[in-house]
């Protein structure tokens, strides 16, 4: 049941308060003139909002109040990538992924073995990518947590959360890495903007910033847990085209892309990044 305003050669404009299917076909076949309530501007905005079409604009002023420089839906040899930030040493790709109110990533925890992988064994650690970036490893706290696979959910009508991609191959929380990746292996071919006297690598930092709440689920205890979090950290793997090294000569097969909700991002710029990657 829905209300409509019909329109038809007998009758003034009027409004009918709720019809079945099977009426809304027979004015149809009548050949009524259907016109639905107009919406205001407010309404609009407020769908848009919903849905996250905002995000990256949100993502972008974020960094900009942080003393970065920003560019949205930067294109890298046909690489789109949603926001790029950048300060004097810092060079931040980053793939934002809107979700309608409601939406939850679900992150299931990585295998103590992969987590080791993937952390610095020193504050000034770094992944070698070429001669002009590398690839900072965070100085993150003990509680931080690694996550290996995921996806976005959906509460379905019977209020179940079911997945929000109808199959494996659209899994967006993948697709979002994949971009991030591809994007990395383009951004590396721009050589970095040097001042005079700077012989430092630029640090270049994969993230995802997203809208949904993060929740992660560890099956590693005997009793699996279910907790919220405010950003993890992703592990991805190298690819043909993207490859890294430790500065002790050691391959890397895998690096962690961290993974955001767009409310903690302030807070994560100032305890990760700005100038603390150095």
């Amino acid at each position: 049941m829905f209300q409509i305003i019909f329109i038809s050669n007998e009758k003034e404009p009027c409004e009918i308060d709720s019809v079945t299917h099977q009426d809304y076909t027979t004015l149809k076949e009548r050949k009524t003139v259907v016109q639905m309530p107009s919406l205001d501007e407010n309404e609009i905005k407020e769908a848009a909002d919903k849905y996250g079409f905002n995000l990256e604009f949100k993502t972008g002023s974020c960094f900009k109040e942080k003393g970065y420089s920003t560019n949205l839906n930067e294109l890298l040899s046909g690489v789109e990538i949603d926001v790029i930030a950048v300060n004097d040493d810092e060079h931040l790709l980053i793939e934002c992924k809107g979700a309608c109110q409601g939406t939850a990533l679900i992150l299931i925890k990585a295998p103590k073995n992969i987590e080791d992988k993937v952390k610095g064994t020193s504050e000034k650690s770094r992944w070698i990518l070429n001669d002009d970036y590398k690839m900072p490893i965070l100085t993150l706290p003990r509680e931080a947590i690694y996550t290996s696979t995921g996806d976005f959910f959906l509460a379905n009508r019977n209020k179940s959360l079911v997945k929000a991609s109808k199959n494996n191959a659209n899994n967006n929380f993948y697709k979002a890495q994949q971009q991030v990746k591809e994007a990395m292996v383009e951004y590396l071919k721009i050589p970095p903007h040097r001042v005079e006297d700077d012989t430092n690598s630029h640090a270049i930092v994969p993230l995802i910033v997203t809208n949904a709440e993060i929740w992660v689920v560890d099956y590693s205890l005997e009793e699996p847990t279910v907790i919220r979090h405010n950003y993890v950290f992703h592990v991805a793997h190298v690819n043909n085209e993207l490859t890294l090294s430790h500065v002790s000569g050691e391959v890397c097969q895998a690096f962690s892309i961290p993974v955001v909700n767009i409310n903690s991002l302030p807070k994560f710029i100032d305890n990760n990044l700005n100038g603390r990657l150095h």
